[in-house]
């Protein structure tokens, strides 16, 4: 008895509906936080409907600290909220330790929304695999709307120099980048509606013996002599990112 369709199933049209060839737009449609920029095979993702387990929270600083919180959310009803420290290092961060990858094109993805006396919203990456040790990070600058990269000297060199955003704890901004470990280099940039390319930039590396791991972290600090409060939601790792 013969099976199948006809050649033309599936793209015949309809009254009411459009046929779905996209299966990320089904899972999106279905929940998943992934809606910003698909692209990538999702490693691992959070919305923080279950808490914090599983991350690390620190802060620096009086007043600092990190919390579950129902007051903002992008997905679902909850996001992590960071109170920055108001002196010393006058920051809030959540990390978590992830096994190490294969050597490929990896992202890092969060939405982060803030409100005044934030100096920086960063996301990092580190890689460590037995001999050398592997650091990247973008920042955004709320007080002077800049777009920054860390280099391979640390530094923060520009990658907008002018790209203002409105500072409300109501907005979430998404901000993504990619990075080539198998090359120790950058590949681009994402800022809400914008990508930027980064690509055959160096990133920070030294020689480290510390056991083969993978670590990624999101930070919100503060001006000087202020708690100032951000929220953190749909944190997305992926790799094999084109």
């Amino acid at each position: 008895m013969p099976h199948g369709t006809p050649d033309w199933w599936g793209v015949e049209p309809t009254s009411t509906v459009h046929q779905m060839q996209d299966a990320g737009e089904l899972a999106v449609r279905l929940g998943s936080p992934d809606t910003y920029d698909r692209r990538g095979n999702v490693m691992f993702l959070e919305n923080f409907e279950h808490g914090l387990g599983g991350w690390q929270t620190n802060s620096s600083g009086a007043g600092g600290r990190v919390s579950l919180s129902p007051q903002r959310a992008l997905e679902g009803a909850y996001s992590a909220k960071f109170v920055a420290g108001s002196d010393v290092l006058r920051d809030a961060v959540i990390g978590r330790y992830l096994g190490y990858p294969v050597y490929a094109r990896h992202g890092l993805e969060a939405a982060v929304a803030w409100g005044a006396n934030v100096e920086y919203v960063r996301l990092d990456v580190q890689y460590w695999d037995g001999v050398t040790g592997y650091r990247s990070a973008i920042r955004y600058d709320p007080v002077n709307d800049d777009f920054e990269y860390m280099d391979a000297a640390g530094a923060w060199p520009d990658i907008d120099a002018d790209r203002p955003l409105p500072d409300s704890d109501y907005v979430f901004h998404h901000l993504k980048f990619v990075t080539d470990v198998s090359k120790g280099e950058y590949c681009r940039a994402l800022l809400d509606d914008a990508e930027y390319s980064l690509a055959g930039i160096p990133i920070y590396s030294t020689p480290s013996v510390t056991d083969p791991i993978m670590f990624v972290a999101i930070y919100i600090f503060s001006t000087p002599g202020n708690n100032a409060v951000g929220y953190v939601d749909s944190v997305i790792v992926t790799q094999n990112e084109p």
